[in-house]
Parts: structure tokens; sequence; C-alpha cells
């Protein structure tokens, strides 16, 4: 018997969780970058603009530590 004939459903199921997987990975990936533009201290010889707002500093430390704080709370979810 096949089941997809059977359970109609179970497609726009897996679909709706495709979407949600999508922006989940959106959103972390998302995260990621933000984070790495935040706190990198400098591109290209240049310096990181972001460095001078409160909120942080910009160093090599600073954003690997960042880096891996948001890689295990992804990992955790």
């Amino acid at each position: 018997m096949r089941i997809m004939g059977k359970y109609p459903s179970t497609l726009a199921v897996s679909a709706i969780g495709l979407i949600f997987t999508l922006a989940f990975g959106a959103f972390w990936t998302l995260t990621l970058v933000c984070a790495y533009v935040k706190y990198h201290p400098n591109g290209n010889g240049q310096s990181n603009p972001a460095c001078n707002t409160p909120g942080g500093t910009c160093s090599s430390a600073a954003l690997i530590i960042v880096l891996l704080f948001i890689s295990m709370l992804s990992a955790m979810t």
C-alpha cells in the first residue's frame, strides 16, 4: 500500500518542516555573519567602525569566543 496515497498530508507536513528548517538555518547563518562583522578587528588593513561603538571589544580573541558561543548555542537547539 502506498503511504502517500493513504496519508496525503505527509507531504504538506514535510514541506512545512522544510520551510522551518531553512528559516532556522538562515537565522543562524545571519547571526554568525553579524557577529563576525561586529567583532572582526579590521578588514583589508582598515579599522572596523563597529569597534568604536559600545557593546564589546574588537579583537581576534573576542571574535573566536563569540563565534564559538553562537556555534554551541546552535548545536544545542
